[in-house]
């Protein structure tokens, strides 16, 4: 008897373990390539900086960034993105407004017309960008960076 005990105690704890370990019942929103794109460049050094929204509104109160990566290469005249994000969700939700974000940078991006693909979506920018900024219209960024929307 004191061994099906301990047997049923140790598959309890192993089961809160794993519970916690992958978020109890919560759900994932998982976005690779995929969101609304802002860029932003500095004048004096060219570096670019891309931002990638992903999802829309959260609620701080029931969901948490899990993962948020992101990547832009340069080959030639042509612009790269990659993002993987990973967002939970679950909870007591509140009635504000999360906006979810990767970013990532290149040197010393020089002048020209640039191809820039993310995913499926793909359009042309021209540096300098006028105003320092450029945004698609896929998403928000809730006015958190100059020139973009």
């Amino acid at each position: 008897m004191c061994f099906r005990w301990v047997r049923f105690l140790r598959a309890s704890v192993m089961l809160v373990n794993l519970v916690a370990a992958t978020g109890g019942c919560n759900d994932v929103d998982e976005y690779i390539d995929e969101g609304a794109l802002c860029l932003t460049q500095k004048e004096d050094t060219g570096e670019l900086t891309v931002r990638v929204s992903v999802g829309g509104c959260y609620s701080s109160g029931c969901s948490r960034l899990l993962l948020s990566e992101c990547a832009v290469t340069r080959d030639g005249e042509a612009l790269t993105v990659t993002n993987h994000t990973r967002v939970e969700v679950g909870g007591e939700c509140f009635d504000d407004c999360r906006i979810y974000l990767s970013e990532c940078s290149l040197a010393s991006v020089p002048p020209g017309e640039y191809t820039v693909r993310h995913g499926d979506f793909e359009t042309t920018v021209v540096l300098p960008l006028d105003g320092g900024a450029w945004s698609d219209e896929r998403g928000s960024f809730g006015g958190r960076f100059p020139g973009c929307l």
